[in-house]
C-alpha cells in the first residue's frame, strides 16, 4: 500500500530483467480525499505480449481499467478520481525484458482544464465524486467535439447536478 501523496512504483528488478509469472500489485490509496491520482509511465520494456501493467480506479483490479501498459506502450497518463489507484503487474512464463518504473502523484484538483471529448457519446465529471463537494474557485471547461459527426446534434443529460446557488454556474 502506498498512501504518500507522491512517489514512483516499478517491477523490482534492478538491473536485471523481471521473472516469469510475476504477479505483483500496488495500492495507492493517500489519507484524506484527494480528487484525483494521476500515473505516468516513466519508462517500459516487457518482453512479452502477455506480460502486462494495467492501472484501475478504485482498490482492486475489479474497478474502472484506466490503462493496459504491454512491451514498450508508455501511453497517455492514467487518472483515477475515485480516491484509489490499483496498480497490476503480470508476467507469463517466457521472454522477458528489463521492466518498468512508473511514477504517480495525487491532485487536490478535481477536473482538468480544458478537456476535450472526441468519442461519439461518453460520460464526464467535475471530479468531486458523491461524497465531496467541488472546490472553491474551480475553473474547468469541456469541448464535446465528436470526430467524425459533421452537422450533428449533440444532447447533454446532467445525472447529477447542484452548485451553489446564485455563484456557481455551468
Amino acid at each position: 500500500n502506498l498512501t504518500a501523496a507522491s512517489g514512483s512504483i516499478d517491477d523490482g528488478s534492478g538491473s536485471a530483467n523481471y521473472q516469469n509469472n510475476a504477479n505483483c500489485s500496488w495500492l495507492i490509496q493517500p489519507p484524506g480525499s484527494p480528487a484525483s491520482i494521476t500515473f505516468n509511465m516513466n519508462s517500459i520494456d516487457l518482453g512479452d505480449i502477455q506480460d502486462r501493467v494495467r492501472v484501475y480506479d478504485g482498490t482492486s483490479n475489479a474497478g474502472t481499467l484506466l490503462a493496459n501498459y504491454f512491451l514498450s506502450s508508455t501511453g497517455a497518463p492514467a487518472i483515477a478520481y475515485s480516491g484509489s489507484m490499483f496498480v497490476e503487474f503480470t508476467s507469463n512464463g517466457s521472454n522477458t525484458g528489463t521492466g518498468w518504473d512508473a511514477s504517480y502523484s495525487i491532485s487536490n484538483t478535481f477536473c482538468s482544464p480544458n478537456t476535450v471529448f472526441t468519442a461519439a457519446s461518453g460520460t464526464f465529471t467535475d471530479g468531486s465524486r458523491l461524497a465531496s463537494n467541488y472546490l472553491d474557485n474551480t475553473d474547468c471547461s469541456w469541448l464535446i467535439q465528436p470526430t467524425g459527426l459533421v452537422n450533428r446534434v449533440i444532447s447533454l443529460r446532467f445525472n447529477r447536478f447542484a452548485t451553489e446557488l446564485n455563484n456557481d454556474t455551468v
